[in-house]
């Protein structure tokens, strides 16, 4: 036999091998197809900066790599030592759809950080932060990587920066990485400076060092610092009141800062912003109404619209507590600009002033879009529900402007007032309708579920059944969708009971054992309302045990929201607790934190996994403990 027909033979019998090898180990399958076959597309794709903006990778293949999760990982492994950037680039990607379970991809992420090829490192650095507290092994590096401040260009207007990335990467692996952004707080670039800062608003929000530290930022020379020092104390929220002082002095702070190459804004804007969203302290209240008086006085004419009208609507919220603000709010009256929220406001800190009432409902009439929209949203904080405003709500369910959109937003807020109102208005209810459905924009370009819109659309499923069922197929679609975002999650919580329907069909969800994401949101979805089916608690304490650790996460988070000392419930937490995830022991002991006195039983659990290898679940438990002890007391 010649030299060629051996190659030949052994070819065939290493292949043959190769084969039996496969189908006796059992290589993984996914709606039919083998592991390797899609595997082989991942040189699928375009590759440039804008890659991973658009939908042109090769997404079945990701879908297929998520729903086999570890077993995919071996393959995207070697995959990322591939000679095409391309698909290092994509086998970053479908180890990143994998998440946790791609924890043992982690050595070799590490390694494609330094990969010469940008969209390769990007990449690899989602992946680590996809794949969380099991990649505790990547703080080192992504460290590093946030000196890097260098701006990519996405059209038409954006930009990154892989210091932004790495950070994202580092907040998601968790409370480990907080050293590597201490010790870049004071660091000469200001980016590298701010990415840190944010970063441990979101890791250690509750340390009163990093409030003072944002207080000290106020001073910065730099208008973006001061800006983002604003922002950041306002999303700590309650936590920053010891702030508040220092950021009235800072309303008349007319520095000007541009993001990118298309928003520009100022700092006092930023600074009022977040003022309202910590709120004052009543020893302060008499200074902050000074300090807004005359940030919307006419000698601050140099003042953007903005900011002044920003202003006047906190003197509204804080509601008859801001009684001295009623002089300057009168004024506010005559001005065209801010006519109708100051009118809004002077009814929320005195709610019988004619002159205001009047000025208010004849906003319903303006021409500005916004000035209904105020209109509206203070009839419905008040609570009027008289024959002037009936027909008002009535007449603004036709609303016919410019701007289809701003059409729509005023008609879905007329329709939920008047469904509050009269619970029968089948006119309402045909508006509220058109305006909820998943194929109009009206509702779901809003993604902030704390917006007026979606405020009003919850309080109206959640007090009117017609409302709510109106809602049933439209988060029913949406989840189907794969869509369990907090303003879905609000939904099916504010609708309670009337969510029966909506139950039935999640629980058949919840029985696919082929597609991990319906699992996993069907999980979420009934977690919202365990308090009013209590017997979907056997399915929900199955799922801990599901061999999905995405699944597993979901369940344990969804039994902390059941407010229950269900004895099975309890014990399935704490067998959490146990997990080989970190990520799912993590949110164990958070959701029996959550469950405050009802999980008592479960303190000398936590205090075991207050020793665990992780130091996020270490933190968790201690929290979770605490919590459970001071809601005894």
């Amino acid at each position: 036999m010649c030299r060629e027909q051996i190659n030949i033979v052994v070819l065939f019998l290493a292949t043959t091998t190769a084969r039996l090898v496969a189908q006796d180990i059992g290589e993984p399958e996914y709606e039919g197809r083998r592991l390797s076959s899609w595997v082989a597309e991942l040189s699928d794709g375009r590759h440039d900066h804008f890659s991973y903006y658009w939908s042109d990778q090769p997404d079945e293949a990701f879908e297929a790599f998520n729903n086999m999760g570890s077993l995919a990982v071996p393959a995207l492994n070697n995959a990322l030592k591939d000679e095409s950037a391309v698909v290092r680039r994509n086998a970053a990607e479908g180890l990143r759809q994998i998440g946790p379970e791609a924890r043992d991809a982690t050595p070799a992420l590490i390694i494609a950080l330094d990969d010469p090829d940008l969209q390769v490192r990007l990449h690899a650095v989602y992946a680590l932060g996809a794949i969380g507290v099991e990649a505790t092994n990547a703080i080192p590096r992504l460290a590093e990587i946030l000196d890097d401040t260098e701006e990519h260009t996405v059209a038409p207007h954006g930009f990154w920066r892989m210091s932004d990335r790495a950070r994202d990467a580092l907040v998601s692996i968790g409370p480990e990485a907080i050293p590597a952004f201490q010790s870049r707080c004071d660091d000469k670039d200001d980016i590298v400076k701010l990415v840190s800062i944010e970063a441990l608003c979101e890791l250690d929000g509750d340390n009163g060092q990093i409030v003072a530290m944002l207080i000290e930022d106020l001073e910065d020379k730099a208008p973006i610092v001061r800006a983002v020092a604003a922002q950041r104390l306002g999303n700590l929220g309650p936590n920053a009141k010891q702030a508040l002082r220092h950021l009235a002095r800072h309303l008349d702070d007319k520095g000007e800062y541009t993001v990118g190459t298309w928003y520009s804004s100022h700092v006092g804007f930023d600074v009022l912003n977040a003022i309202q969203s910590i709120g004052p302290a009543k020893g302060q209240i008499p200074e902050l109404i000074q300090c807004m008086q005359a940030t919307i006085h006419p000698v601050a004419d140099g003042r953007s619209f903005h900011v002044r009208r920003a202003a006047v609507e906190m003197l509204g919220d804080l509601g008859q507590e801001a009684a001295l603000a009623i002089p300057v709010l009168k004024e506010a009256l005559n001005d065209d600009e801010l006519r109708v929220v100051a009118a809004a406001s002077l009814l929320r800190i005195d709610p019988g002033d004619e002159q205001a009432r009047s000025i208010l409902l004849n906003g319903a009439q303006s021409e500005e879009p916004g000035d209904c929209f105020v209109t509206l949203t203070t009839i419905s904080h008040l609570n009027w529900a008289d024959e002037e405003c009936v027909a008002l709500l009535r007449s603004a369910l036709k609303k016919d402007e410019v701007e289809q959109h701003d059409a729509d937003i005023t008609r879905l807020i007329a329709a939920c007032i008047l469904l509050r109102i009269q619970e029968t208005s089948e006119e309402a209810l045909k508006v509220f309708r058109e305006c909820i459905d998943t194929e109009n924009d009206t509702l779901w370009l809003y993604e902030e579920v704390q917006d007026e819109s979606w405020q009003e659309v919850l309080k109206t499923i959640h007090e009117v059944r017609p409302a709510a069922k109106a809602f049933i197929p439209i988060i029913a679609t949406r989840l189907e969708w794969g869509f369990a975002e907090p303003r879905e999650l609000a939904a099916i919580t504010a609708m309670g009971p009337y969510a029966a329907d909506l139950v039935l069909d999640l629980r058949e969800r919840l029985k696919d054992e082929t597609h991990v994401e319906k699992r996993v949101v069907a999980v979420m979805a009934l977690g919202c309302v365990g308090n009013h089916f209590r017997g979907i608690f056997p399915q929900l304490i199955n799922a801990t045990s599901d061999p999905r650790v995405a699944v597993r996460v979901a369940a344990v988070e969804a039994l902390g929201k059941t407010e229950t000392s269900d004895e099975f419930v309890i014990k399935s937490l704490n067998a959490a607790l146990h997990d080989d995830y970190a990520i799912v022991r993590l949110h164990a002991a958070r959701a029996l934190g959550s469950l405050g006195p009802h999980a008592a039983t479960a303190v000398s659990e936590l205090e075991a996994a207050s020793h665990d290898a992780s130091l996020a679940v270490r933190l968790e438990a201690a929290t979770s403990i605490d919590r459970i002890r001071a809601s005894d007391e």
